[in-house]
């Protein structure tokens, strides 16, 4: 008698290949914190006329939405549209290093967020050369530059996902891949060669598992990513049978794919062929897609066809929301229909939501729970280091006829200096206006700045223009050889303040020493601003800032915003009206936040980083 290996050998094993934790049958997975509130239902809904073209005219009162049997009120109604193409007032970085980067971008709505989930189970290797080409050019054509996009295989784990928008990359992935359905030998891992010489029906149970467990991963990683629409290409030949246990894991696909807002397309590379799929293949294809608003690409040739309406579902939208007058936190099913009234227009929209439980809520909630100054400016040091080249800092003193001073900094990275090329390298900074009017634009050579890195010898290069208070984004490039082609861009937003207010203090100007020669040229205003903010205990650092408030203090915090000690403030020898100078040597290694705070009310932050 074959043995029931799904619980708990093969649950365990799935789980493992696909990157999660165990959890009880009963648990759900974590919840992403819902910003817009916990008690609000949100709906995609795709509106199209009688020839599958989007209908982008709709008014809000012309749909309905019934929940469980009762009519909700629509509470938001916004038409979203987005092509993904560049938008040169707002440019995107083109190299994602971390996850935080991956966030920010996918939380921008110019940002559409695909999944390709290659199903090499369940493909054969025949089956994916008829197609892989057609795919390719589908994904060279389709895909737009500020679509992120990651690709998945059943044995990826969620937690090595990387979202990009080199699609360059994505096509040599499709160009690599090979399908293995009916293939067992050799096995590609360890968790394969625990069952490679079991009995093949055990085997493709086991495969149906990890499949299907990957996907629902899939869902939850991208849930994580943003709230919006997230879509999932789910090319598969289909699920070999359609016993009670694919029933549960197909139900928990459905759950969290509507939990997270994923909808999943569903793409045979089998195309149409003489000898057809049993029908289970394409039942289990079909419910996917069904389920969670996406579509079913089965039995045509049109692959290319198939990826374009998911390109254009993804463009325009209608997104809905509403307070359900259901029963909340009971963690049921609540059963959703969307209608329109208008005559010849059909709607798709996910077929309901599982309702947090209390325990959910109260995670929400204690996430939600207010950060400290300290830990926000923490993040914002977070985001400066994500520059894979450079540390970077912006910083404003008084201009002219109430316009503000504004510099921007920039150092090379000694660990990217030490690798770096000797091909000419540029530095590009531009920064525009929120209406996308260019401030200022300036380019600087840098060769020398990084072979002076490469020495031990870095030193900081600043860029300095003035402007209006107001919000500005600042774009950071760096550029390799002759061509001046881009080889990396930082992107992000700063906020100018009006100093001619009363008691305002100025960002903070930080000045590293890490000898005496350099603490006396510190001190006589010798150097400029450095955008380090990772220092060694046997370091020096001189902050001066200006403010006319009567009363000045000066704190050293740590992450949790409690006070570590007080800190004394001076007339700045030179460049400021005040100055710190602060001696490393008693600090362990960790984060910190210097708090100035003039008359009990302005408050700057200095964040930094203690590495040895």
């Amino acid at each position: 008698m074959v043995p029931n290996l799904r619980i708990p050998v093969a649950l365990l094993l799935l789980l493992a290949i696909a990157g999660l934790r165990p959890h009880a049958a009963s648990q759900d997975p974590p919840q992403p914190v819902f910003r817009a509130g916990v008690n609000l239902v949100r709906v995609d809904v795709l509106a199209t006329d009688d020839r599958d073209a989007p209908v982008l005219d709709l008014r809000q009162d012309e749909f309905e939405v019934v929940e469980d049997g009762q009519l909700q009120t629509i509470e938001q109604f916004r038409l979203v549209q987005v092509d993904g193409s560049e938008d040169a007032r707002r440019p995107l970085p083109q190299v994602i290093r971390a996850r935080s980067d991956e966030t920010m971008l996918a939380d921008r709505e110019d940002v559409r967020v695909f999944a390709i989930f290659l199903d090499d189970y369940h493909i054969r290797r025949t089956t994916w050369m008829g197609v892989r080409d057609e795919l390719i050019r589908s994904v060279q054509t389709q895909f737009r530059p500020n679509d992120l996009v990651t690709l998945m295989t059943p044995s990826t784990p969620v937690g090595a996902l990387e979202f990009t928008r080199d699609h360059d990359s994505i096509v040599r992935t499709l160009r690599d891949f090979e399908g293995r359905k009916g293939d067992y030998l050799p096995p590609k891992n360890v968790y394969e060669e625990k069952y490679a010489f079991m009995p093949r029906g055990v085997v493709e149970r086991i495969r149906n598992e990890v499949t299907m467990t990957a996907l629902q991963g899939l869902a939850v990683g991208l849930g994580s990513l943003r709230e919006g629409r997230k879509s999932i290409v789910f090319v598969s030949e289909g699920i070999e049978n359609t016993s009670a246990d694919v029933e549960i894991l197909l139900r928990d696909i459905y759950r969290t794919a509507n939990r997270y807002n994923v909808s999943i397309y569903t793409m045979d590379p089998g195309r149409l062929s003489v000898v057809r799929a049993p029908w289970w293949h394409h039942y289990t294809l079909r419910r996917l897609a069904e389920e969670t608003g996406g579509r079913a690409v089965l039995n045509t040739n049109a692959i290319a066809q198939g990826l374009s309406a998911l390109i254009r579902d993804a463009s325009a939208y209608y997104l809905l929301a509403y307070s359900s007058t259901a029963a909340r936190n009971d963690g049921k099913f609540h059963e959703i229909s969307v209608r329109v009234k208008r005559p010849g227009v059909t709607v798709n929209a996910r077929k309901g939501y599982w309702a947090m439980t209390e325990a959910d809520v109260s995670r929400v909630q204690a996430a939600a729970l207010p950060v400290t100054p300290a830990q926000r400016s923490l993040s914002a040091l977070a985001s400066a280091d994500a520059n894979a080249y450079l540390h970077r800092w912006v910083g404003t003193e008084r201009g002219t006829d109430g316009r503000m001073r504004v510099t921007v900094a920039w150092e090379p990275k000694p660990n990217r200096a030490r690798g770096g090329s000797q091909e000419p390298l540029t530095i590009g900074v531009i920064v525009t206006s929120e209406d996308g009017r260019v401030l200022f634009q300036e380019s600087a050579a840098a060769t020398d700045a990084f072979a002076a890195a490469r020495a031990g010898k870095p030193a900081a290069h600043v860029h300095v223009f003035e402007t209006e208070p107001g919000r500005r984004t600042v774009s950071i490039s760096v550029a390799a050889g002759p061509n001046a082609e881009a080889i990396d861009r930082d992107v992000f937003s700063v906020y100018v303040p009006d100093l001619g207010i009363p008691g305002a203090i100025s960002p903070p100007r930080v000045f590293h020493a890490r000898t005496a020669n350099e603490y006396r040229a510190a001190v006589t205003g010798g150097t400029a601003p450095s955008p380090r903010r990772e220092f060694l205990r046997s370091d020096r650092v001189l902050i001066r800032f200006d403010t006319d408030a009567s009363h000045v203090t000066a704190a050293l915090v740590n992450t949790n915003g409690r006070k570590l000690a007080d800190l004394t403030v001076a007339p700045a020898s030179t460049g400021g009206t005040h100055q710190l100078d602060l001696r490393l040597g008693g600090l362990a290694r960790g984060e910190y936040v210097i708090e100035i705070t003039g008359d009990d009310t302005a408050t700057e932050y200095v964040p930094f980083r203690i590495i040895g």
